[in-house]
């Protein structure tokens, strides 16, 4: 992305970092949800290195205590490519088994 060679690269300038997990610190004028203080994920497309954003409450999803930050942050993107990858190339149905070899992630 910093090389502008990305597909999804914004217009200079523009900080780097798609996705993001953190607390609602503010809201704008008008917004109730979430809640100033809600533990959210966004996936923002930019923005997400930073020390502090400003993102669409349209985008914000709260986050379970159980899920950690590290992993919410890159849950939004990593289920979505999965699940397209799944029902749209792979046609899975219900019914079907899915076998995945590989490492097994924890939720720490």
């Amino acid at each position: 992305m910093a090389k502008g060679t990305n597909q999804d690269t914004p217009t200079p300038p523009f900080t780097l970092g798609m996705e993001v997990c953190g607390t609602v610190l503010a809201q704008g004028a008008g917004v109730k949800t979430p809640a100033i203080g809600a533990r959210v994920a966004v996936f923002g497309g930019q923005g997400g290195l930073a020390d502090q954003g400003v993102f669409s409450a349209m985008l914000c999803r709260e986050v379970p205590d159980i899920m950690t930050s590290k992993v919410a942050a890159g849950f939004q993107v990593s289920y979505g490519t999965s699940h397209l990858a799944l029902t749209r190339r792979a046609k899975l149905q219900a019914g079907e088994t899915f076998l995945v070899l590989g490492p097994r992630m924890a939720l720490v």
